[in-house]
């Protein structure tokens, strides 16, 4: 049984991981690793934590939240939250905008299972802007392929935009405040990694 079950690696992502990044490692891991049989759990920040916490995940790649005892985590990258917009738009063609600046934009809103919306909500409520959502969504990707059709306009990681290169969008840096999103290496405090992790 303990060997059998060291056979196999689960891993919690955020989606835009699990899409962009995840493949071409998982293709090199394969190559050293080919009888692990490999688990992924693509879901949003507060659900990693969770996984990993639980052991149903052995580690996660998440947003970093406030640091919770139960878990290390190893910072691997950051990205500020900007405006997606239509690249052809005129918001597009600043190098940054205020909070202000999106009243009586239709946005589209993460859920708030995802680790940017308290940051969002958080700088609304200091600067006192009300905004208005037209759309929520549970993903980020799902945010930004919504700006991608011409729905409305989102608040997400520049990363995300520049994930989607060459379909028309543009990330414009929001400052009043500035925010950005860590991302990293989430595993279980105390607890090693298996050989295959």
């Amino acid at each position: 049984q303990g060997a059998k079950r060291r056979e196999r690696l689960d891993i919690a992502c955020l989606p835009a991981f699990a899409v962009n990044y995840l493949p071409p490692i998982l293709s090199k891991f394969h190559k050293l690793q080919p009888r692990v049989q490999v688990r992924i759990f693509e879901t949003p920040s507060a659900a990693i934590a969770e996984l990993v916490q639980s052991g149903e995940a052995e580690f996660g790649l998440s947003v970093v939240q406030t640091n919770r005892w139960d878990l290390e985590v190893e910072t691997i990258s950051t990205s500020p939250l900007a405006l997606t917009c239509p690249s052809k738009h005129a918001l597009a063609k600043k190098r940054s905008v205020g909070w202000a600046e999106l009243r009586g934009l239709p946005l589209i809103r993460v859920g708030s299972k995802t680790a940017i919306r308290p940051m969002i909500d958080d700088a609304l409520s200091a600067a006192r802007v009300t905004l208005n959502w037209q759309y929520e969504v549970q993903h980020v990707e799902t945010a930004v392929n919504l700006v991608e059709v011409g729905l409305g306009f989102a608040v997400v990681p520049s990363i995300d935009v520049a994930l989607h290169r060459g379909r028309g969008l543009a990330a414009v840096p929001l400052r009043g405040p500035k925010l950005s999103c860590t991302y990293g290496l989430v595993t279980r405090r105390g607890i090693p990694l298996s050989p295959p992790a």
